[in-house]
């Protein structure tokens, strides 16, 4: 997979305060190209309001029954993960309310 030469911030819900609620799916725009059929992207989570974890997966796709992301509390914590592209989205959720940023790293 080709990598970016930097990181490229897709999404932060900070900005707009959109505080990702506990089990909502959240469609995220991640591609410049609609070709692209995956994407290596570091997720991060933000001042969640306790501990869980997050799932990303294609837009498409059934979400995995894994998580990408565990975290605990307010703490910031993030992770690298390939995931599938739709339509130049990917889809992702939290079992507790949080801030999400996402950065796209490379793309293919």
């Amino acid at each position: 997979m080709p990598a970016l030469p930097t990181p490229i911030r897709v999404y932060d819900s900070r900005k707009d305060n959109t505080v990702l609620r506990a089990g909502e799916v959240r469609r995220i725009p991640v591609t410049l190209d609609k070709n692209t059929r995956q994407v290596t992207v570091n997720l991060t989570v933000v001042a969640a309001a306790g501990s869980g974890f997050l799932t990303a997966w294609g837009a498409g796709d059934t979400p995995p029954t894994s998580s990408n992301v565990n975290f605990h509390g307010p703490l910031a914590v993030a992770n690298t993960a390939l995931v599938p592209v739709d339509d130049q989205h990917i889809r992702v959720r939290a079992t507790q309310p949080c801030h999400l940023v996402v950065d796209v790293q490379g793309m293919s």
